[in-house]
């Protein structure tokens, strides 16, 4: 890896790519090679017709794909989230050298679309910090920016369930309702990373009932604290949490969304399944926390060796 030059090629979103981008420099650059990221309109667009010199060993674009980068390196590498690639950019897959998939699901869905598609993984922060004291049965819904997290299902359940213990919900304020439940406590300001963190940590129950996700960094981020984290049971989400290290809720209803697919939680099954973890003895829950942290540290390891060895051998 020591002689490759590779250049991350993204738009910024204060969010999940801006997470993408610092692993896999982290990654890439932590095996010896050299990383350059590159947003996606950094060059005009009329770039794409004029001839360009060759910069690059490989172009890695994240999510989508920017023609006014393709040139600019020997070879162009797409690492995408299915449910943010439109139909109408398919044929960009074309110049396409390889695909590399975070996900079994995304495996599925561009092994149709390209010839070349590799399963690679992927990973997220380690945000455990032994030194926060958990609060009993603290919940906490990480909603963000996102409007994929499920947020109206978990505000519905709790105004009809004002003997829960509160819920916690973390929300971009330009997506925040106007009223919560009495047992909500809604934070819509500005959070600093320490701030998240210790957030992160002080609860140990998780709801993510995502309707759908590129990869799922606040459920794995979750897990890395070791904290029970209640997901969509429809993939990716199934494939960062099983029964072993977390609770499914099941989702029947589905619906399409670009190149991937919304997973709806039953409602009343989703009840169920907060219910039993408020109920859940325990040494249960210790031993689901302790298979959700052991999993993160080592698909962590999997992941850099998977994408270092991916690589190598493409380049």
């Amino acid at each position: 890896m020591n002689q490759l030059h590779l250049n991350i090629v993204a738009r910024t979103n204060g969010v999940g790519l801006d997470r993408d981008i610092e692993l896999i420099y982290a990654a890439a650059s932590g095996a010896g090679a050299k990383v350059t990221v590159s947003h996606c309109r950094e060059i005009p667009l009329y770039s794409n017709w004029l001839p360009k010199k060759t910069r690059f060993d490989a172009n890695i674009f994240l999510e989508r794909i920017f023609p006014r980068w393709l040139g600019s390196a020997r070879l162009n590498l797409l690492i995408p989230n299915q449910e943010r690639f439109p139909q109408r950019h398919i044929p960009r897959l074309s110049p396409m050298d390889h695909v590399l998939c975070k996900s079994q699901h995304a495996l599925e869905v561009f092994s149709k679309l390209h010839p070349s598609c590799k399963f690679m993984g992927f990973t997220s922060k380690d945000l455990n910090d032994p030194a926060v004291t958990r609060k009993q049965n603290a919940i906490l819904h990480l909603a963000g920016r996102s409007t994929l997290k499920g947020t109206k299902t978990v505000l519905e359940l709790w105004k009809i369930h004002p003997e829960w213990p509160t819920l916690t919900l973390l929300q971009h304020k330009d997506n925040a309702p106007e009223s919560v439940p009495e047992n909500v406590h809604l934070i819509t300001d500005y959070l600093t990373d320490e701030e998240i963190i210790k957030l992160v940590n002080e609860h140990p129950i998780h709801l993510c009932p995502s309707l759908s996700e590129g990869w799922g960094h606040y459920i794995v981020e979750a897990m890395s604290c070791g904290a029970l984290v209640i997901t969509t049971n429809g993939p990716p989400m199934n494939e960062l949490v099983r029964p072993d290290r977390g609770v499914l809720v099941d989702a029947p209803k589905t619906e399409a969304r670009h190149l991937g697919t919304n997973f709806i939680v039953t409602p009343s099954a989703f009840e169920a399944a907060i219910e039993r973890v408020l109920t859940m003895p325990n040494k249960e829950r210790d031993r689901l926390s302790e298979a959700a942290q052991n999993w993160t540290l080592n698909n962590h390891q999997k992941f850099e060796k998977r994408l270092i060895e991916t690589l190598e051998m493409i380049l």
